[in-house]
């Protein structure tokens, strides 16, 4: 029995055909000549035509297969060619590393550190990093060549860090470049249906330049290890087709409808500004006059008149004949020119501020608030793929001069620079913060200074050296075998302490029960050297000396000494 399909309702199988038949294959003459087959389940509505393709034009969209797939030499063209495309490009890399980055060793002076970035300064990575950045957003894949040296001259070998010697140069290369010949197979392994091994084949042009008396190969395999990979935009881990040869897209591939777009926007207002007021002349038998036998003379006298026609000259015409100003109507088209650059600053994923070098007039989407999520995308991007790479190249530095520390790690420094004004309000609320922190004796004054202006610059972050504090602390047992005897002479004394008003109050209390005879003397001075950071010496001496006897206070005669 046929369906029927009621108004408004999801009818499978049917795609708005009422007899409930499966509709025939359509060619929709895509480039590529496939035939795709219409769809049979959708919402459709047979009086009203809705969901049938007689009817409903939507039903004749299709998404194109590969119809904007940007090759790398048309990524070139438009990276070089177009102001847009540049920005596009390098924005995002540049942005990742303006600021910089900084390496933080645990325990250490600063020595590490700076050795560490005196390397980072002479391989000159940063620079290599945003080279290789830069070669991903345009062509869909960058990669860094390592020149981490192991003492192994086959680099089809995986790289072995704990033998690098040296690390001499880093090379930024295209994704053109290195071409996938070799993948990891094995399901099992965390890297499983990855390259393993690169082939290099540069474009270069002339003759190689010998090493050592021998002509380098012009094709060289790489193991993977020796290379830190930017993969591109991967949608998919099928690497099926042979015009990305393993890697990734370009990001023109989602930008470039919206770039043409954009640009044929724009030309055809510079157009309308060149056609903007139309000069218009009235003469009285103009048919008349081109078929005569003088035509000539007055094609070339009106040719004279426009080539001197101008704002500052005045135009001479008979007084059968008018000249007047046709203006171009142009309301709406700057807004229309808006939201082309809007529409364009969404699909590159960036502000329009950077894209345009400056926020348009009329446009309330642009400001702090978008730069400040723009640069926790930017975040995002640097602690995913640029992090990994400076922690590879850092690593194997180390471990050529001298050894991998412990505990170290790699932090970017904010993107976001605060005004002066900002600046200063975040000084004075630290500082407020800091004073009650003295006030209530959480840390010391030379622990501040140390925390605040120790540096190169002004830091809001506080250390405390708890081990230092544990050191000058009582012990905590309470069963100590105190020696009177004191430390031997060549141990030197304990620095001077300042005691506070409680410390000092009950140090008194104790000095008196020794002059009273409450408690003896030997006793006293073990209860100072135990509850106070003083030497038996300091504690003796703070009895003083044994012959003193205490003077009794002096007593009354009843009745107020009257007799």
């Amino acid at each position: 029995m046929a369906s029927r399909t009621s108004r408004g309702t999801f009818a499978p199988g049917s795609s708005g055909n009422p007899a409930g038949r499966r509709r025939p294959r359509v060619d929709h003459a895509e480039p590529s000549g496939i035939a795709r087959a219409a769809r049979a389940d959708d919402w459709a509505n047979v009086l009203s035509g809705f969901g049938n393709a007689s009817y409903d034009k939507r039903q004749s969209g299709y998404f194109k297969l590969d119809a904007d797939l940007v090759t790398p030499e048309e990524a070139r063209e438009i990276w070089r060619g177009d102001p847009f495309g540049a920005r596009i490009v390098e924005t995002v890399p540049n942005e990742m590393l303006r600021e910089g980055f900084v390496l933080s060793v645990a325990d250490d002076a600063g020595d590490r550190a700076a050795e560490i970035d005196q390397e980072w300064s002479r391989l000159a990575l940063t620079a290599a990093l945003g080279e290789a950045l830069c070669y991903e957003r345009g062509y869909g894949g960058g990669a860094i060549l390592i020149g981490a040296n192991d003492g192994e001259s086959d680099l089809t070998k995986p790289l072995v860090p704990e033998r690098v010697v040296s690390v001499d140069w880093l090379t930024a290369l295209e994704s053109r470049d290195l071409v996938p010949v070799r993948w990891y197979t094995n399901p099992g392994a965390a890297k499983f249906g990855r390259p393993a091994i690169y082939r290099l084949n540069p474009l270069r042009q002339g003759v190689p330049v010998e090493r050592d008396g021998f002509a380098m190969p012009t094709l060289v395999d790489i193991h993977e290890s020796r290379l830190a990979i930017f993969p591109g935009i991967i949608v998919s881990r099928r690497y099926t087709t042979s015009l990305l040869s393993g890697w990734g897209d370009s990001v023109f591939t989602r930008v470039k409808a919206v770039l043409r777009d954009f640009h044929i926007g724009f030309a055809a207002a510079a157009v309308l500004v060149h056609d903007f007021s139309q000069a218009v002349y009235r003469v009285k038998g103009l048919a008349e006059v081109l078929t005569a036998d003088n035509a000539g003379d007055f094609v070339a006298r009106m040719r004279t008149m426009e080539l001197s026609r101008s704002t500052a000259r005045a135009v001479l015409i008979d007084e059968s004949e008018s000249f007047e100003r046709k203006s171009t109507p142009i309301s709406g088209l700057p807004e229309l020119l808006d939201r082309f650059m809007t529409l364009l600053a969404s699909a590159a994923d960036m502000p329009l501020t950077l894209l345009m070098g400056q926020s348009p007039g009329g446009l309330n989407a642009t400001g702090a608030s978008d730069i400040r999520f723009f640069y926790d995308r930017i975040r995002s991007a640097q602690v995913r793929k640029v992090a990994p790479a400076i922690r590879q190249i850092t690593r194997l530095i180390m471990i050529a001069s001298g050894g991998e520390p412990e505990k170290w790690s790699i932090r970017f420094n904010p993107l976001w620079q605060p005004t002066t004004e900002e600046a200063a309000a975040a000084r004075k609320t630290q500082a407020d913060t800091d004073a009650i922190y003295l006030d209530r004796n959480v840390v010391d004054a030379d622990e501040i200074a140390a925390s605040r202006f120790s540096g190169a610059e002004f830091s809001f972050d506080t250390f405390v050296d708890l081990e230092a504090r544990a050191r000058h602390a009582a012990p905590p047992s309470s069963e100590v075998a105190v020696d009177l005897r004191g430390p031997p002479a060549a141990e030197p004394e304990p620095a001077k302490t300042a005691f506070t008003g409680v410390q000092v109050t009950a140090l008194v209390d104790v000095v008196k029960a020794a002059g009273t005879r409450e408690i003896s003397r030997e006793s006293a001075a073990a209860i100072i050297a135990l509850a106070f950071p003083v030497s038996p010496e300091q504690a003796q001496s703070i009895l003083g000396p044994e012959s003193f006897e205490p003077t009794p206070p002096a007593t009354k005669p009843f009745g107020g000494g009257r007799r």
